[in-house]
């Protein structure tokens, strides 16, 4: 699909890092994921993650992965989560309207987000929790609404202000809970270099200067990992919900020069996604006018 903003999200390839911190499994395990909002596939390929480069060195690392589409933030996490596509879990954009509950999903609506009833399939904390398994979460989406009559045994309200090193902290301090209420299932966040990246480009010298030191929290995270007594029990993953591109300037398309004002009821999401509820007679015309964009891909639901 062509984008229409200077910087946009990608239907990329990200990279999905597996680690175990040890070669031997000592009782039951941990596994601890992590999450870095669009941190390309590629970015340890020309921006300098000795971290990153050791994990993959010693453990696996995958040649790529294909986010779902679209490849925005919550949708791509709830993926992550469930194993679901956006269209069967529910989460089909950051933003979105509901017409059979008539109301409105956004990421900064607190009662949306609490709200389980957004929330399609079974992500793994549920499933965990289902079966006696403690879990844990920092800031994964989902986790805040109580799904199937269940959350995460530990959760936490969305801050962006809290710093990395106090997520570290906890997750550091989550794995040395006593051995009945510590989480053998956490799932953490952090929502950089897509911020920064945004805002400078996500080849920008600030999106490498971010890249650098995410890669340097790593190690100090990695560090204090395998401090711990428990530590050859304790596997990672890091990964990415979507990637980042430059977007051509001369492939911008103006959504008023194909829709006509009455033809739509709403429209839901931002750049380059949207989501259009079309008038019930106007469907056909306004789907056969946005064929004619050059530059868009468009489908029709219902």
């Amino acid at each position: 699909m062509k984008k229409t903003l200077t910087f946009l999200i990608l239907v990329a390839l990200v990279a999905f890092i597996v680690s175990s911190c040890c070669k031997k499994e000592k009782g039951q395990p941990y596994l601890v994921v992590l999450s870095m909002d669009a941190f390309r596939w590629d970015y340890p390929d020309s921006i300098p993650t000795p971290n990153l480069d050791m994990v993959a060195a010693n453990g696996v690392k995958a040649v790529s992965l294909r986010p779902s589409y679209p490849s925005k933030t919550f949708p791509n996490h709830y993926t992550m989560a469930t194993g679901l596509y956006p269209n069967n879990h529910g989460l089909v954009q950051n933003s979105f309207y509901d017409p059979d509950s008539q109301l409105h999903y956004t990421i900064r609506n607190r009662d949306a987000v609490e709200n389980g009833y957004f929330y399609g399939g079974e992500p793994i904390w549920v499933t965990a929790e289902k079966q006696g398994m403690k879990s844990a979460s920092f800031f994964w989406v989902g986790s805040e609404a109580i799904i199937d009559g269940y959350k995460p045994s530990i959760s936490k309200i969305y801050d962006w202000r809290v710093p990395y090193e106090d997520r570290i902290d906890s997750v550091l301090a989550w794995l040395q809970l006593p051995p009945a209420i510590r989480p053998h299932l956490i799932m953490w966040y952090m929502s950089e270099p897509d911020h920064i990246a945004h805002e400078y480009g996500p080849f920008s010298k600030e999106t490498r200067e971010m890249v650098m030191y995410q890669d340097s929290l790593l190690g100090i995270f990695m560090d204090k990992i395998a401090a711990l007594p428990n530590a050859d029990e304790i596997n990672l993953i890091f990964t990415a919900d979507h990637g980042m591109q430059l977007s051509n300037p001369d492939s911008t398309e103006y959504l008023e020069d194909y829709i006509k004002q009455s033809w739509v009821k709403d429209i839901q999401g931002y750049n380059p996604n949207y989501i259009i509820q079309a008038e019930e007679d106007c469907i056909d015309s306004l789907y056969i006018s946005m064929k004619k964009a050059k530059h868009l891909s468009s489908c029709k639901f219902g």
